[in-house]
């Protein structure tokens, strides 16, 4: 398994669903729609096939086949980003594809941390961003 790449994916599909909502709905804050009722809390979408999703808190749910997808909005100058994640957010999208998947998640979180000291990932606040991903987020996001 190539974790950069996993994470590489699974950004992209964050990238899809995000841009999903602002274009079905033209909204340039998501999580400000869920919580104004432009979008629904919960519902289904068609992107990637059929997939349900489900808000929570300040991210998102989304699951489609058997692929799973969870993802927090970061907040900075008043705006919400997307391109975080979490070692759980990663353990749980490649296991959900996966189903022999062996690590654990103390396992991936080692190899993330790996990758920071590798100068492939950036960290704060046990949340990891791909350093060259183009988002927005890397201005605030230190090795």
């Amino acid at each position: 398994m190539n974790l950069v790449k996993e994470i590489e994916n699974y950004s992209n599909m964050v990238k899809s669903i995000d841009e999903y909502f602002r274009n079905k709905y033209v909204v340039e804050n998501v999580l400000r729609a869920v919580r104004e009722k432009i979008i629904l809390k919960e519902g289904n979408m068609d992107l990637f096939g059929y997939a349900e999703y489900n808000f929570h808190g300040i991210g998102c749910r989304v699951r489609w086949e058997n692929v799973t997808v969870n993802f927090d909005y970061s907040y900075y100058e008043n705006t919400f980003e997307i391109g975080l994640f979490s070692p759980f957010d990663i353990f749980e999208f490649i296991k959900s594809k996966n189903e022999d998947f062996e690590l654990s998640l103390d396992d991936i979180v080692i190899k993330l941390n790996r990758l920071v000291d590798e100068n492939l990932l950036l960290t704060t606040n046990n949340k990891f961003l791909l350093r060259d991903c183009n988002l927005p987020l890397t201005r605030y996001v230190q090795k």
